[in-house]
């Protein structure tokens, strides 16, 4: 898995105001690279979370770790992947919130996404559970 990219997908339950498809790029030598997009999308699944914003921010982000192995199970890829992805872009909130004074804007975590986000690695799409139900 070293030279394969991880895409994930974060629909966020509220918006961010950051211009719709700026591209930020961080890397981390002997860490990751973490590469991210912002895009706009209609708010109508998370209403009883943003009920008052008619639009939310989606953060396309893609993740190149350079410390998992190739041998890695696909589980560990996607867990390190999303919760890697979810304290970067937790940790550039802090940063955006700092710099504009725009204290609305709050972090997010897993329970914050839907139940099931698709992960892309390499030409595969795997169902990544963020919810997980017992009995």
């Amino acid at each position: 898995m070293n030279n394969k990219i991880v895409k994930i997908e974060f629909p966020l339950p509220f918006h961010i105001p950051i211009e719709d498809g700026l591209k930020i790029l961080s890397d981390y030598a002997n860490f990751a690279t973490f590469k991210f997009e912002f895009k706009k999308y209609k708010n109508e699944s998370f209403k009883s979370k943003a009920e008052i914003e008619e639009f939310c921010t989606s953060i396309h982000m893609e993740f190149l770790s350079y410390y998992i192995t190739d041998d890695a199970p696909i589980e560990q890829v996607m867990r390190e992947a999303v919760m890697h992805s979810i304290i970067y872009l937790n940790n550039f909130l802090d940063s955006f919130r700092l710099i504009t004074d725009l204290n609305f804007i709050r972090n997010f975590n897993i329970t914050d996404l839907p139940p099931i986000i698709n992960i892309e690695i390499g030409e595969q799409i795997f169902l990544y559970i963020t919810t997980p139900t017992t009995k």
